[in-house]
């Protein structure tokens, strides 16, 4: 690659990841505004609120991975400069969010009081997890819609929207949470419940502020009616990033919540760090998010121009900028990590496994980092399937049969530092798998052809 090409692919390699940093940025102290306030009506209502979050991060994956195959089809499609196509997949995904989003409610509807048994949360804390879980469970749904807009944003050039929508989020939350802590024209008395109706307030404004948006800016037309044979075909394609992007989410998420079981198991103290620890080191994966989501942007559009040494160093840049940002970040926060708890708990067997406890759990980030922007890449290019079969097997034919034999005896941080033993060896297949070279493949050659409704008119 010459300089010139470099020097112009580092400068839309910064314009997108700095606007998508400052989202993620804005969205992800969310969660920390979120714990701020629980903690204040209660340590239980902060800690039931931690402990589900794996399951709602898991709802949130799997909207992430339709609207990741959104992405990698239709950033293909643009690349490849059918402009038409990249609007069918987008209007084919929104239907799938839809029916999805249906049969999700009717889900946490009848099932959210059973997903928080099998946690096994103490008896005064899982009544306010089943109540919250089944509110934010059922609600879910208006998030998968929103991040299928701001996807279209990134894609089209106007992300510094998505800034506003993540603005619109933490500002209603925030409004929102200090009038139901501090008792506010009476919405005191709804406490947790309180909490959870904000947040899917938050995010529903968020979405109306980017439909509007993109009808005025790109003129986009949400179309529901079944697009046929369309539809199927892209459907059918999705699945190749979608189902990768689903399966290894799910099965880190399922054993954390084992590993979460089994901390629980241990003691209060231990649960209540192993929680505010991983919702404090939430923020240490933002730029890697953001660095992650540009790279799947830049490399998708560059295969569908049939470029691939310009990915190859699109991702080199990418995994530099990940790491050394994520190190800088987790420095502070394992010298200063008492400090930093001590602003969501007084208790003093928390602060006092502080420090051993934060410093896993942040080593842990640097490695994370490589594996989103490898990982992702693979699946977005689609190459996903078998680094998602080799890391569903590290983590259930190795890692946790490591935490369920070794955790109990060895202790709270052996559990920790098993978490960071599982994500390093996830890390080593990942950088293997790319350096292999199978993730190669122009994905969209299939839907190149105009869709049946396009044809006709066409000819018509």
């Amino acid at each position: 690659m010459n300089s010139k090409t470099d020097s112009k692919m580092t400068k839309e390699f910064w314009g997108l990841s700095i606007p998508i940093m400052i989202e993620f940025l804005v969205g992800f102290s969310v969660p920390a505004v979120d714990a701020f306030f629980l903690s204040k009506i209660s340590l239980e209502a902060a800690l039931a609120v931690g402990a589900v979050l794996p399951i709602l991060v898991f709802c949130d994956v799997f909207y992430g991975s339709l609207n990741s195959s959104a992405k990698a089809l239709a950033a293909q499609a643009l690349g490849s400069g059918d402009s038409a196509l990249a609007k069918r997949i987008f209007n084919s995904t929104l239907l799938l969010v839809l029916l999805i989003s249906a049969l999700q409610f009717l889900l946490f509807y009848f099932g959210s009081a059973y997903m928080v048994d099998l946690i096994g949360l103490p008896e005064n804390v899982a009544p306010i997890a089943k109540q919250f879980l089944l509110l934010m469970g059922c609600g879910y749904g208006i998030l998968g819609s929103r991040y299928l807009f701001q996807v279209m944003n990134a894609l089209y050039g106007i992300v510094k929207f998505n800034i506003g929508a993540a603005a619109i989020i933490l500002l209603v939350n925030i409004a929102g949470d200090a009038a139901v802590v501090y008792n506010l024209w009476g919405l005191g008395r709804f406490g947790v419940t309180g909490v959870a109706c904000v947040s899917i307030l938050a995010v529903f404004s968020a979405l109306v502020f980017l439909v509007v948006v993109q009808k005025i800016k790109l003129g986009f037309t949400i179309r529901l009616s079944w697009p046929s044979a369309d539809f199927g075909k892209i459907a059918r394609l999705s699945t190749v990033v979608a189902v990768p992007s689903l399966l290894e989410p799910l099965s880190v998420q399922l054993f954390l919540m084992f590993v979460l079981s089994m901390v629980s198991a241990i003691g209060p103290a231990e649960l209540t760090m192993r929680v505010l620890g991983g919702n404090i080191l939430l923020l240490c994966i933002v730029p890697s998010l953001a660095f992650t989501v540009t790279s799947q942007i830049l490399a998708g559009n560059y295969i569908g121009a049939n470029s691939y040494q310009t990915v190859e160093t699109l991702i080199y840049k990418a995994l530099r900028y990940s790491v050394l940002i994520v190190i800088a970040m987790i420095l502070p926060i394992v010298l200063f990590g008492q400090q930093l708890l001590a602003l969501f708990t007084t208790d003093a067997a928390v602060l006092a496994i502080a420090v051993a406890s934060l410093l896993p759990l942040a080593l842990a980030e640097p490695v994370k980092a490589v594996n989103m922007v490898i990982g992702s890449n693979l699946k977005t290019a689609g190459d996903g399937m078998r680094p998602t079969v080799a890391g569903i097997l590290i983590t259930w034919a190795i890692s946790a049969p490591l935490v369920y034999f070794f955790g109990p005896s060895a202790g709270f941080f052996a559990l920790l530092w098993l978490l960071v033993l599982d994500e390093t060896l996830k890390c080593g297949y990942n950088i293997w798998r790319w350096l292999h070279g199978a993730w190669r493949i122009k994905l969209i050659d299939s839907l190149s052809a105009p869709a049946p409704e396009a044809a006709a008119t066409n000819a018509a």
